[in-house]
């Protein structure tokens, strides 16, 4: 091995080895400077620190939820019967109007039939009775029109007897005769005007009127019968996906069973629950940001539409916890989101611009209230502080200190008023003990 460093050694050029050695002697000279150096005293507690500046804060309330349908609807039979197919699962999405399943039509199929001939024997029925009142009603006004020219044919005759029984041209039975046939023609004229009248009255009128309601009962009876077929074709009433299909192929339908839960997914609702402390930062309008697993790298946007006017209290592991129930409502085009999935909601609270912020590790609660420690002129400076809107890295900070001050990060509770401190680089932690009045 040292055989074969000093042959390659002896390769080497001289212009070469004045080259190495010197550099061997400055990396000898450097750690030997940095063994011998001593070690740098701290001129006070070693603190990390962070500058006031002004900036924008956005503020925002993160909670989970979940998932649900826009609209809910239960699609039930309407007739009974064995279903014979199901054309749907859970998870499919449907057009309004598609078929989701079939129930057996053949006595739906027979009703309606029935009901179909039964209308249309009724209608002719009715036909036949309308055509032959109308007949019996001209036949009984041509007899009426015949009894009123009679009668006025007589009327004249017996004026005329009378005029020639006045003059004494005529005879007193010639007048009797002539009383008698206009009265009788008077008589007769009433008699058919009375039966015209009644065939107006019952035979076009009552009686027809009867029938027609007969006819209309017949087409209610038959109008249920093809609608009870048509609804052997269970079908969607709207656009959406299918949550649930509770029933198989083979089973007795009732009316009112529940054939499948139909959600309109186009839109969701995402419901959550929010604390007391964040409610006050929550208002119906505020735009929501919508992430999870489940929709993989994709974001859902929405608005705050509900906030429910109780709050609800759970307990949950011998403690009890106050939350307000809250509804965001976010628009599905892509179909992303799923009902029943998990998801985490960002709800925009506010956003303030050129704020004077500060992280929340360089707040402190005091006796006194909040506090925050500025480094001037090497010491530490204790300034009572208030504090506004905050997310979960940032506080806004209203008054006790100004753009440029240095602000102790995790300052410990025994830093007093005017200790001196050295504050370290950024990638640098203090020491964990803290210093002793």
């Amino acid at each position: 091995m040292l055989q074969s460093l000093k042959t390659r050694w002896q390769g080497i050029g001289k212009t070469r080895k004045r080259l190495i050695a010197g550099i061997l002697v400055v990396a000898v000279a450097g750690g030997g400077w940095a063994a011998l150096r001593p070690a740098q005293k701290l001129s006070g507690v070693p603190v990390s620190a962070r500058e006031v500046s002004a900036g924008d804060l956005e503020v925002s309330v993160v909670v989970s939820g979940k998932i649900e349908p826009y609209a809910k609807e239960n699609i039930t039979a309407r007739v009974k019967g064995k279903l014979v197919k199901v054309f749907v699962e859970a998870g499919q999405t449907v057009k309004a109007g598609d078929v989701l399943a079939l129930i057996d039509k053949e006595d739906m199929s027979r009703k309606e039939s029935d009901a179909r001939v039964n209308l249309q024997v009724e209608q002719l029925n009715l036909d036949k009775s309308r055509q032959a009142a109308l007949y019996e009603r001209d036949k009984a006004r041509e007899t009426a029109e015949q009894s009123r020219k009679k009668m006025e044919l007589n009327k004249r005759n017996l004026d005329r007897t009378q005029a020639l029984f006045d003059s004494g041209a005529a005879a007193k039975k010639d007048l009797d005769e002539a009383v008698h046939t206009y009265e009788d023609s008077a008589s007769q004229y009433r008699n058919d005007q009375l039966h015209l009248e009644s065939i107006e009255t019952n035979d076009l009128g009552t009686d027809i009127k009867l029938k027609e309601a007969q006819i209309q009962l017949k087409r209610q009876d038959w109008e249920t019968a093809a609608r009870d077929l048509d609804e052997c074709a269970v079908k969607a009433p709207m656009d959406g996906m299918v949550l649930e299909v509770p029933v198989d192929p083979g089973d007795y339908i009732a009316p009112e069973t529940k054939i499948a839960v139909l959600g309109r997914t186009d839109r969701l609702k995402i419901k959550a629950d929010v604390s007391e402390a964040d409610l006050p930062q929550i208002g119906i309008g505020m735009a929501a940001q919508v992430t999870g697993p489940a929709l993989g790298d994709k974001q859902l946007n929405g608005n705050v539409t509900v906030i429910a006017p109780q709050a609800v209290t759970k307990e949950k592991e011998q403690t009890e916890k106050t939350t307000v129930p809250v509804t965001v409502e976010v628009d599905n085009p892509e179909g992303v989101g799923r009902p029943g999935t998990n998801v985490d909601l960002r709800i925009k609270a506010a956003h303030l611009t050129q704020v004077l912020t500060a992280p929340h590790e360089a707040i402190r609660e005091s006796r006194n209230g909040k506090e925050a420690l500025v480094v001037r002129d090497g010491k530490v400076v204790i300034c009572p502080v208030v504090t506004g809107k905050a997310n979960d890295i940032m506080v806004e900070v209203k008054s006790g200190i100004q753009a440029g001050d240095q602000l102790i990060l995790n300052p410990p509770e025994d830093l007093l008023e005017g200790t001196p401190v050295t504050i370290l680089p950024p990638n640098v932690r203090p020491p964990g003990q803290g210093v002793k009045g």
